[in-house]
């Protein structure tokens, strides 16, 4: 898989396989990653290491400190995208939005949003129109 931030002339993949890269730098660029692909479903631990020349293990470890994993992170900022969409775009329906944006499962979709923001979709909708 090509993943956005990585081509040839940008020379980010070439910076990232030194082996004097900082910690923090890896992370970040990791992070960029995600949030360049963030609309791609199929966007996997495994592909990201793989653009950034790391292991599975060494990208996992990079999230270790943060407190959140790798694929806690991914949903996080697919539903940050999702909460934005609906705002912005309140006439589109929810499950598109949130496929727009990478997720496949409404199982997974309606049980993090919830938690994520305390209410449904259509509830932060309704608590937008109702704040206007």
């Amino acid at each position: 898989m090509h993943l956005a931030g990585l081509d040839k002339e940008s020379g980010v993949a070439a910076d990232l396989k030194r082996p004097r890269i900082a910690r923090a730098h890896r992370l970040q660029a990791a992070r960029q990653l995600i949030e360049d692909n963030l609309h791609r479903h199929n966007l996997t631990p495994a592909a990201v290491a793989q653009a950034l020349g790391i292991s599975l293990r060494q990208l996992h470890m990079l999230f270790e400190p943060t407190g959140q994993s790798f694929s806690r992170h991914l949903l996080a900022r697919r539903l940050e995208a999702v909460r934005a969409q609906l705002a912005s775009d309140p006439d589109r329906p929810v499950v598109e939005i949130a496929l727009a944006c990478g997720i496949r499962s409404s199982t997974v979709f309606y049980r993090g949003f919830g938690q994520a923001f305390g209410m449904n979709p259509t509830e932060y909708r309704l608590s937008l129109s109702k704040a206007k």
